[in-house]
């Protein structure tokens, strides 16, 4: 990765917030810092099926998606942090956010089934439309972001 894609500033986003860097294509061989927030206000999170199922789908993301690696990941109440690496070539069809937006529509789907099985009504959506990450640039700061995500653990 050259200097020009790490001091690259992200594309903004309509409400202001940056969004992804114009220059880096989130279908490269990369690691990624990743943030998913919960839509509604609230910790959702903290419901023990709701946290069951964040966790079964974390662990079976890597079965639609060869060439993926997963790393240290944390349910807090209102978010999940994670690491994600992508080997890069292994598929062209698979990017930073495709594997979010699985994760995401596998847990929402699971979250609606398991809140119809108790009997309980569907609050709205799961998740927020976007998510957050940052690009881990090399191993100091991978273990870095890892002591930091297992501080939530």
């Amino acid at each position: 990765m050259n200097s020009s894609n790490h001091d690259a500033r992200p594309v903004q986003q309509s409400m202001g917030r940056p969004l992804r860097l114009p220059t880096h294509s989130y279908g490269w061989r990369g690691t990624y810092f990743v943030a998913i927030w919960v839509a509604g206000a609230g910790p959702v999170f903290t419901i023990p099926e709701v946290r069951a199922v964040l966790e079964e789908n974390w662990h079976a993301l890597t079965q639609p998606f060869p060439g993926l690696t997963l790393d240290a990941f944390a349910i807090l109440p209102d978010h999940v942090q994670c690491i994600i690496s992508l080997e890069g070539n292994t598929d062209r069809t698979m990017t930073l956010g495709r594997v979010i937006e699985a994760y995401k529509s596998l847990t929402a789907v699971s979250w609606l089934r398991n809140m119809e099985a108790m009997g309980r009504e569907c609050p709205g959506r799961l998740w927020q439309r976007t998510y957050s990450e940052r690009i881990i640039h090399n191993a100091s700061e991978l273990e870095q972001v890892r002591r930091y995500i297992r501080g939530f653990v």
